[in-house]
């Protein structure tokens, strides 16, 4: 099956420019909630706290916030995660032998919209209240008092900054302790509901002698995982001395730039845009793709007015110090970050102060230009339209920033919740707070290439729980080779992220053959159209994959599923490509006719294709 909704590449890009701008340029910050809002998806509850963004891989956003109306405050979490009209994604209640209290600020959002979030719980079969707890959906994975198996003799004290993997695995720090109910005596950073430790109190760390120290505060809570939980980044504190205990680690080792250890009191390399006798101080703020680039941020031993830093594939991209060109004029960037982020693509964002005129402002930098300051106007209203008497006055929150992933136009879009002044008053208790979306042209606009899932089969039908691969064509035609595709940089997705085709042995790789033709239709529509005498680009996804990596495990039986194909050709040009998949259940029956012999890949002898 094919569908092409091919569309003409200066005619988009155009429409793309002319709405969207450039990082230097004045941006649209538009509200897509409100304090006093009625929370869509809730009728009657009226939003009184907006807590912190997050953004999974798929183009979803999400916020945690309380509401009042119902006679009592509830915390919900709010948002879409295909990226569409917000709505309540859950609210606290009363799950199996749990009653919920109240829901932390922290959270995360799976590709497939689950929440991985924390809770203050009730036990309803003992009766024991404020039990610390983390949660996927309304699935209780581990709560204060509980047994930890995988750490025998320890039990859990607290467990706080949850987060999601892209395939709906949950992430935490938690606390351990030996004595039920009691006090924490080590802390974990633990991943998936089987409570595997990533790192603890007691391990060691490749690249430093020293273990890391077994108390209730050695890994810090500003951790990051990649979109897939390949990697993790987190600071922990080792036995030694305050002034050189805590270092960088990514997964179990330290990490390394320029050649040089990140740890405290260890020199900044001069390669990585070190000062003379600068060594590092603090870490902050962090951050690793799937390809394992690391983002940091943080101080050092420099002079004040230049200590602080960001880090960004193994540079120093922005310090402060720094001067920004704007267009009222040059600023200077000062004093400590306050929140910041960075997604898969490395695109990276940071409320940060600069100072113009003589004046300390709060700024969003994006790419390490500034995109939004304080006193700017925004669209409080939401109509994409900027109101002149809507004025940012301060970006609120613990973790004030989080940036999605690049759409197929190079469009990132920044998350960040901010107190807004509409009475052009001097004091702040009038203010309205917003959560805010502003759109940045991050990276070029993509062209569209027609795309074949299971080529000559219509419709798609696909088992994404079953064994073997998922057949992609990407179609080539006459005036394009599909051998201008860089292989490497191919991903299949929801929207961002993604899996990239297997390119065996073992297993099957990609081969230049003609098995499609291209489709012009809308939506899912197909045909069952073989070749066409133009060689395509045939690649092998495998369900092993795919299935979790897409969020496509558990979605009912029958839905249509566009999944996306992105990518670079040689010249660096990216491209983006859609089509269909039509989900059947484990061990539902095929409609179709499956490509070759009793399931085997014509192009691929070895492989079998994945059907119901």
């Amino acid at each position: 099956m094919v569908a092409s909704r091919r569309i003409l590449f200066a005619v988009a890009m155009t429409c793309v420019l002319l709405a969207i701008v450039t990082p230097a340029s004045a941006q649209t910050a538009s509200a897509l909630l409100r304090e006093g809002d009625e929370l869509p998806g809730a009728p009657g509850e009226l939003v009184n706290f907006l807590n912190n963004p997050v953004v999974n891989h798929a183009g979803g956003y999400a916020i945690s916030l309380s509401t009042t109306g119902s006679g009592t405050t509830l915390s919900h979490i709010w948002g879409n995660g295909s990226g569409g009209p917000g709505t309540v994604i859950i609210t606290e209640g009363t799950y199996g032998d749990f009653t919920q209290t109240a829901f932390e600020s922290f959270h995360g959002l799976s590709n497939a919209g689950l929440p991985c979030y924390g809770t203050t719980s009730t036990r309803i079969s003992n009766g024991h209240t404020g039990l610390d707890g983390v949660w996927i959906g309304t699935t209780p994975i581990l709560h204060e008092e509980d047994t930890v198996p995988t750490l025998p003799g320890q039990f859990s004290t607290f467990n706080s900054r949850p987060g999601c993997t892209a395939d709906s695995i949950p992430y935490w720090v938690g606390g351990i302790g030996t004595t039920q109910g009691g006090s924490s005596q080590n802390r974990v950073l633990f991943y998936s509901t089987g409570l595997t430790p990533l790192l603890k109190g007691g391990d060691s760390i490749g690249g430093v002698a020293e273990p890391v120290e077994t108390n209730a505060s050695n890994i810090g809570f500003d951790y990051r995982l990649s979109a897939l939980g390949t990697y993790y980044i987190v600071d922990a504190v080792v036995d030694s001395s305050t002034s050189t205990d805590t270092v960088m680690v990514v997964n179990m080792n330290a990490l390394m730039l320029g050649g040089g250890i990140v740890r405290e009191g260890s020199p900044v390399p001069a390669a990585i845009g070190g000062l003379a006798g600068e060594n590092w101080s603090a870490f902050d703020l962090m951050g690793i793709s799937e390809s394992g680039n690391v983002f940091l941020t943080g101080d050092t031993s420099a002079a004040v007015a230049v200590d602080e830093f960001v880090v960004l594939g193994g540079q120093i991209v922005r310090r402060e110090g720094d001067v920004l060109d704007t267009l009222s004029g040059p600023v200077t960037v000062a004093g400590a970050i306050e929140g910041a982020y960075v997604n898969e693509n490395g695109d990276w964002a940071a409320t940060w102060d600069v100072v113009e005129a003589g004046s300390n402002l709060e700024a969003l930098i994006f790419n390490g230009e500034l995109i939004l300051l304080e006193g700017d106007a925004v669209d409080l209203d939401g109509n994409g339209i900027v109101e002149p008497a809507s004025i940012l006055r301060d970006f609120t929150g613990i973790t004030t920033v989080a940036i999605g992933d690049r759409d197929m136009n190079g469009v990132a879009s920044v998350y960040f919740t901010a107190d807004i002044d509409t009475k052009g008053t001097s004091t702040t208790t009038d203010d309205t707070e917003g959560y805010f979306r502003v759109d940045v042209q991050a990276g070029t606009p993509g062209i569209e290439l027609p795309l074949d899932i299971k080529p000559g089969s219509c419709p798609n039908s696909y088992n994404a729980a079953s064994e073997g691969v998922l057949p992609v064509a990407i179609l080539g035609a006459m005036d394009f080779d599909v051998s201008q595709i860089d292989v490497s940089t191919v991903r299949i997705s929801r929207a961002g992220g993604g899996v990239a085709p297997n390119e065996g042995p073992p297993g099957p790789h990609s081969v230049i053959a003609d098995v499609g033709t291209p489709f012009v239709g809308e939506g899912c529509e197909c045909h069952g159209v073989g070749g066409d005498g133009i060689a395509d680009l045939s690649l092998h996804f495998l369900s092993e994959l795919v299935g979790p990596g897409l969020g496509l495990l558990g979605a009912p039986g029958g839905e249509s599923v566009e999944l996306t194909v992105t990518g670079m050709l040689s010249d660096g040009t990216p491209f983006f490509s859609t089509d269909c998949v039509r989900l059947v259940p484990p061990n539902g029956s095929e409609t179709e006719s499956e490509t070759g012999e009793e399931g085997q890949d014509p192009l691929n002898s070895g492989s079998s294709v994945t059907g119901g």
